[in-house]
């Protein structure tokens, strides 16, 4: 055991009670379940008892939950105390009441009692924080510390997609050879690049080792290739069929090894490739170059042979081609290296400077600014301030710590704060989110060792359990790592009672562990990884369906009570293993509750909801609701789609519109739940894994109602969640939660299960702890004290070095698997698949190979199990195996074979609804233009869809992206400037405030770009002879609302009215009723701009769709596929109908002065008419609709 945990002693409150936090800092090294969070609540109480404040003691942990559990306990701690006091007997008999005693001797019980009261009084002011709460509390406590407004967004994008996207432009766009050299490392977009990066940023790791940033030898090497492949063009032509003909002539001198003659035969397979390649230049085809000849001729031949092959120059110059390409191939992976270590550095910086543009802060940026403020000007009088009004500080959990939380601790312990850190490195499994084990590691020995403690007496498992670990964790380097051991753990009580099974159940029920084999010795083949998977979750679900009938029957006792589904959890490592367990327990009918680290994000829940969503977003657009309603949310078979598409359709059509109005008027939350009410959650629940599909939509609404507050259009919402889902993060308010636990066995990954305990756990994939040989991800390794990324994945030292840091990870993950458990443990253990002999359990069964790994020397396996030599290595295998067999672990001969029947189905209520009278027939109803196009089965607005639209440079393609969003980020824009007078500079920041709020994304070119476009369209000139910027204020009326009455009009009437003037008739008036309906009820709507010029009133509407030209075809083109020219039609009679009211002497003819569409994209002063459709319905059209709307007869 290394010094500094040899030095370090048990903390008992005897040694609490004496110990002097005011000495400097304090570590204590806590294993799992000995009571840390017990033992931080006494500290505290000590502190408060010796004087101190809640507000003066802080505390932080490293999650929301975690935090208001650590404050619950504390403030429990302090009430017990108090009940104490008050006589309460239970409180005297735990061992910190040793404290309360020695308070009241030194300080007098009144005293004490008055402190207790004042510190519960407190508590809610007490700082219990995670680290960026506290963070975030210090920036504001103390203003002017950070230059930017300290927030805290879980979910805030970091920028780094869009950074990868841009440095893709900068480095890519103009340079093949770059392209080429990042493809030829399998990187071939933006997105691969981000997510090759992405887990890397947080930890700034230098490259390993050091690459040159240009390999110079790239554009000599393509020259040299290019000249060599003219001189073997030159002796292809020449040589190539005299060359085939003569070896295929004296086959029988050939090996068949490399020349087959069988169907197809070599020389016409030879051929082929040959033409390809003087299509293609590609490698040369082998079997004509010099080394696969003189290895494919038989010995007796080669020196006649050698002789006649010596007169051609092919084979020669065929090797020198191949060998030349791999030199090439090998210098642009070498160039694609240095480009991932030049984006590994600046993507950072570029991605900060995107978040600082929109003004927005990601959990890491405000611990980089928190240590900005300590450690720059100023930072010693802000750590003295801090350390003024906290002078102790306790850090829970500090295994989880990374390098950048540790300077801000370490900055405020230099100023006076006390620091006591309390944790377990070997139960450092969160490195996926930053968490640094060799922070804490780096930390413990900048303690003093009379200042480091440790816990070692288990209050959560049995002794057996106790022992069961400590054997497999016993011995030299446990954990791969020097200084990462395992202080042997004492049981403090068998708690839980004495476990009871059948004989048939468990060959040793007083073990703490029972370890069944995957295979045997005997075995042929070694079962692969999905094999073994399959085969493990079966025998499990068998066993605990057997163990659960016993305890049905009585016979499976935990103490006095019979065994019971809540008594079970199986812990796996990844979702696929989680799955195939439920599928398992399923067959049983065996209820189960899944919960993992993954996010809901990642879920079909997410996928089928953002469907919905999207659709109810923009309900005008039916096409998005026909892929929602197929979707099986909702759960309608072929015929229900069917009849749902066609006699259910303006049903659903008006369903949409009246949720998608719910959504504006009490937001995204109060929608869903309204959607989910529409499509049954009795018929949601009742399906396969119902349960969890409801539970992941509720939390999807949550996060959508919360994310609401920032993106409060329905389209920019809609975004975020398609941003959500092709992304996930990693935010702890976006992991799946656990569905109801009733009466069901659990299902949690080991992530997810750390810091819990259950009195059985299973890990049927114990043989899967370990390094992960397909894991295609760059050599990430902790090497010299600083992390190191090798991006060449042959580097043989680079793979030691990660292959010993993810065996090290994964050991401790094995090692709080392992320790879960109250009573007992079954595990599944064997050699399996191609990664038989590197997993952890292979680490603890062979001691002797643990120093060359350690020290980096030799990348771990045990065992050679290729086929001449794998019936020795599976021998040897099963005997270590069978060595670790004792009182506290059995290790079975062959699998468990327990009989179990399939669990009783359980009794269900026959409920069925009350059948609802059918609704009234009344033809009154209020609608809009959209109202009346909802069942027209129109094209898509060029904003939704753009797939099939041909390139075009026209303004704000990529700035400003098709969408929703864009459109009303516009007409916002539009309606609040002076067109006269638009002083952009002077609106710049609010300018920006608004794009944030419809969720545009933005470069450094979008506010440019955005300004002269606008100058654009305000400068180009109208049919009237005058320009946007031509028309003040007061002479314009945005967003006009109109409602006007329609007493009844039929839909032949309106019909045959549009055919008299050109226009196309429309298949329903009446959204839901077939044949001549009646349109009748309140007409709604409002009119983007209407503004006044020369005398005349005219109608504007703001197009931001991207066409593909905009000449004036294609804008009638437009104006038609969208029926714009009823919407037109519309706006036209709401403004004559106004206009008669309001002025005396109204004349159509005089004051109407048209209708202008104005597609924002294609305007331009330079090219009049473009972009703009006017038009100017006749008088009797207008006249003939008015008259028909009122009921009357044109």
């Amino acid at each position: 055991m290394p010094e500094s945990l040899q030095e370090a002693r048990e903390l008992d409150h005897a040694r609490l009670a004496q110990l002097d936090l005011n000495g400097g800092r304090v570590l204590i090294e806590a294993g799992a379940g000995t009571g840390k969070t017990y033992t931080l609540a006494s500290l505290y109480l000590k502190q408060v008892l010796e004087g101190h404040t809640p507000r003066n003691i802080g505390a932080i942990t490293f999650t929301n939950a975690a935090t208001e559990e650590l404050r619950g306990r504390l403030r429990q701690r302090l009430a017990a105390a108090r009940r104490g006091l008050e006589g309460e007997e239970a409180p005297r008999q735990e061992p910190w009441w040793l404290l309360v005693g020695q308070a009241c001797e030194r300080e007098g019980e009144a005293c004490v009692r008055q402190r207790l009261l004042e510190a519960l009084a407190g508590m809610d002011e007490a700082p219990v924080h995670t680290i960026h709460g506290f963070c975030l509390q210090l920036l504001r406590r103390h203003p002017g510390a950070s230059a930017l407004e300290p927030v805290l967004e879980a979910d805030a994008d970091d920028g780094l997609l869009q950074a990868a996207r841009d440095f893709w432009r900068r480095y890519l766009t103009d340079d093949t050879r770059a392209f080429r050299a990042l493809a030829a490392v399998k990187i071939e977009t933006p997105e691969n690049l981000y997510q090759t990066l992405r887990g890397l940023v947080a930890r700034q790791p230098l490259p390993w080792p050091e690459t040159d940033p240009a390999p110079p030898d790239i554009v000599n090497l393509e020259q040299q290739l290019d000249r060599l492949r003219r001189d073997v063009q030159q002796a292809l032509e020449q040589e190539a069929e005299i060359l085939i003909e003569g070896l295929r002539a004296q086959q029988d001198k050939l090996s068949r090894t490399y020349y087959r003659p069988q169907k197809p035969p070599w020389w016409e397979k030879l051929r082929l490739e040959l033409a390809d390649w003087q299509q293609d230049p590609a490698d040369f085809p082998e079997p004509l170059g010099k080394s696969k000849l003189d290895k494919g001729i038989k010995k007796a031949y080669r020196a006649e042979l050698g002789e006649w092959l010596g007169r051609f120059r092919l084979p020669a110059l065929a090797d020198a081609w191949n060998g030349q390409r791999e030199k090439l191939k090998q210098a642009y992976i070498a160039y694609g290296h240095a480009l991932l270590a030049r984006a590994l550095e600046e993507l950072p910086q570029q991605a900060a400077g995107l978040r600082n543009a929109r003004g927005s802060l990601t959990p890491d940026d405000l611990l980089r600014l928190c240590a900005e403020a300590l450690e720059g000007a100023g930072g010693e009088i802000l750590a003295a301030r801090v350390a003024q009004d906290m002078p102790l500080l306790m850090v829970d959990e500090f295994q989880d710590t990374d390098a950048l939380q540790y300077r801000i601790l370490r900055a405020l312990e230099s100023a006076g704060t006390r620091l006591v850190l309390i944790g377990d490195p070997k139960q450092a499994i969160y490195a996926f989110r930053g968490a640094d084990v060799h922070t804490y590691l780096a930390a413990r020995e900048a303690c003093a060792p009379d200042r480091r403690f440790r816990l070692t007496r288990n209050h959560r498992s049995r002794a057996t359990l106790c022992a069961a670990v400590n054997r497999l964790f016993e011995g030299p380097c446990p954990f791969a790592w020097r200084g990462l051991e395992h202080p042997p753990a004492v049981a403090a009580r068998d708690a839980s009672g004495p476990l009871r099974l059948p004989a048939g159940l468990d060959p040793a029920p007083e073990a703490g562990l029972t370890l069944w084999p995957v295979g045997g010795p005997d075995e042929a083949c070694l079962p692969s990884a999905q094999q073994a998977r399959q085969n493990c979750a079966t025998a499990a679900a068998r066993h605990i369906a057997a163990l659960l009938q016993a305890g049905r029957e009585g016979t499976a006792r935990i103490g006095a009570r019979a065994v019971a589904a809540p008594d079970i959890a199986v812990l796996v490592t990844d979702h696929q293993q989680a799955r195939t367990l439920r599928d398992a327990l399923a067959a049983w009918r065996i209820p189960s509750a899944c919960t993992s680290r993954d996010s809901v994000f990642e879920s079909e829940a997410a996928q089928s909801l953002y469907k919905w969503v999207a659709a109810l977003a923009e309900p005008a657009q039916p096409a998005r609701l026909r892929v929602a309603l197929a979707d099986p949310l909702g759960g309608l078979d072929l015929a229900g789609l069917r009849r749902a598409l066609d006699e259910d359709w303006e049903d659903w059509l008006q369903a949409a519109a009246d949720l998608h109005a719910l959504w504006r008027r009490h937001g995204v939350l109060a929608m869903i739940q309204r959607l989910l009410e529409k499509l049954g959650p009795a018929t949601l629940a009742c399906r396969e894994n119902g349960e969890r599909l409801l539970t992941d939509l509720l939390h999807l609404a949550e996060l959508l109602q919360t994310a609401a507050a920032r993106h409060p259009e329905p389209a920019a919402l809609t975004r975020w969640l398609s941003q959500q889902i092709e992304h996930p993060g990693t935010s702890e308010e976006h992991i799946l939660r656990l569905e109801s636990e009733r009466d069901a066995v659990r299902i949690l990954t080991v992530h997810k299960a750390k810091g819990l305990q259950f009195p059985l756990v299973y890990l049927p994939f114990l043989w899967r702890f370990g390094p992960d040989s397909r894991r295609n991800a760059p050599h990430h390794f902790h090497h010299q004290g600083r992390w190191r990324v090798c991006f060449d994945k042959h580097n043989t030292e680079a793979v030691r070095l990660a292959t010993r840091e993810q065996l090290s990870e994964q050991l401790r993950l094995l090692y709080v698997a392992l320790t879960r458990a109250e009573t007992k443990l079954f595990a599944w253990a064997g050699p399996v698949g191609q990664d038989a002999g590197r997993s952890a359990f292979d680490w603890i069964l062979h001691p002797p190979v643990r120093e060359a790994v350690v020290t980096g020397r030799e990348t771990f396996r045990c065992g050679d199990f290729r086929k001449d030599r794998k019936a020795a290595t599976l021998a040897d295998w099963y005997q270590r195996l069978r060595a670790l067999a004792g009182p506290a672990i059995a290790v079975a001969d062959a699998p468990p074979q327990a009989r179990a029947s399939v669990a009783p189905p359980p009794v269900a209520q026959d409920l069925c609804a009350a059948p609802c009278p059918p609704p009234p027939h009344d033809p009154w109803r209020i609608t809009s233009y959209s109202g009346i196009l909802r069942g027209e089965h129109r094209t898509l607005d060029y904003d939704a869809d753009e797939e099939d639209i041909a390139p075009w440079p026209g303004i704000g393609r990529e700035l400003f992206p098709p969408g929703a969003a864009t459109g009303n980020f516009l007409h916002r824009l539009l309606e609040e400037t002076d067109y006269t007078a638009p002083d952009w500079e002077a609106r710049r920041a609010h300018i920006e405030q608004l794009r944030l709020r419809f969720g545009l994304p933005a470069d450094e070119r979008w506010w440019p770009a955005l300004t002269h476009w606008m100058d654009q369209v305000l400068a180009s000139p109208l049919p009237e002879q005058a320009r946007l910027a031509d028309i003040a204020f007061g002479d314009r009326l945005h967003e006009a609302g109109f409602h006007f009455r329609i007493r009844g009009a039929r839909e032949r009437d309106l019909n045959a009215l549009l055919q008299r003037h050109d226009m196309a008739p429309l298949e329903q008036w009446v959204a839901g009723r077939r044949g001549n309906a009646c349109l009748a009820g309140l007409l709604t709507g409002a009119i983007d701009l209407v503004y006044r010029h020369g005398g005349r009133y005219y109608i504007a509407d703001f197009k931001s769709n991207l066409l593909p030209d905009y000449a004036p075809g294609r804008l009638r083109q437009a104006m038609l596929e969208r029926r714009y020219d009823l919407q037109y039609l519309l706006y036209a009679l709401a403004l004559h109908r106004h206009l008669a009211l309001r002025l005396p002497d109204y004349d159509y003819d005089r004051h109407f002065g048209g209708v202008r569409y104005l597609f924002l994209r294609g305007m331009s002063p330079r090219h009049p008419g473009q972009g703009v459709f006017a038009i100017c319905p006749p008088r009797d059209l207008i006249e003939a609709f008015d008259t028909l709307l009122e009921g009357g007869r044109p």
